[in-house]
């Protein structure tokens, strides 16, 4: 197993840069690019060219706006290493004001995401539930595969400014059959005060338009 995890790279929030350098992996910076950018050239024309050529065999996609420790991205990759044709995810809180995290017990109901779209838990019922859980739903916190399975299904969003990749691709895997096993000790901190931003902490804001938009590979 060779894995590699790219990033979300849309802010600069110091904590979430200092745990990711700290883990104990290659990594690709996707930076400053929409999620529309992404799903019509940048993950397929520039992303995964360059992850085969270096003979990634799986590929690990956490946003960055979530600390990650280093055990929780152990498990995720042990766990997909074990489980080839699955998806693996860790999982977060969807902000500081909500019990509720970003998975869904039950599956999606709609084309395109609502808020009734989902059968959000809470972060009191997965930490009772057992190690491995099945979620329709996967929140791109540590959500990982096999390089095949990520060409099988890319990065796609809605909208002509693009939104809900995460969730246009739980809609794909469901509609296939394919499981998506969240780990219950592959907890994230999703650094999102309420479910409209962090306005109080400019230094979360997204940089998109400010940041030249490029992918950078560390290793």
């Amino acid at each position: 197993m060779k894995p590699v995890l790219a990033v979300l790279n849309v802010r600069e929030i110091p904590q979430v840069l200092d745990a990711l350098d700290a883990l104990p992996i290659d990594k690709v910076r996707i930076r400053g690019y929409t999620e529309r950018q992404i799903a019509d050239s940048v993950w397929t024309e520039q992303l995964m060219p360059e992850v085969k050529a270096r003979g990634y065999t799986h590929l690990s996609l956490i946003s960055d706006d979530a600390v990650v420790p280093p055990h929780s991205l152990e498990l995720v990759l042990a766990h997909a290493n074990a489980y080839p044709q699955r998806v693996t995810t860790g999982w977060c809180n969807q902000d500081f004001t909500d019990d509720r995290v970003a998975l869904s017990t039950e599956p999606l109901t709609d084309e395109i995401p609502k808020p009734h779209s989902y059968t959000l838990p809470s972060w009191r019922d997965v930490l009772m539930g057992p190690e491995v859980q099945r979620t329709y739903f996967t929140g791109f916190c540590l959500t990982t595969c096999t390089v095949g399975m990520w060409e099988r299904y890319p990065y796609q969003a809605y909208g002509d400014e693009g939104f809900a990749a995460d969730y246009n691709m739980s809609r794909r895997l469901a509609a296939d059959g394919r499981q998506i096993d969240a780990l219950r000790d592959a907890f994230c901190l999703h650094l999102r005060e309420t479910r409209h931003g962090s306005p109080s902490h400019p230094e979360r804001r997204v940089l998109v338009g400010e940041i030249k938009p490029e992918v950078v590979f560390d290793a």
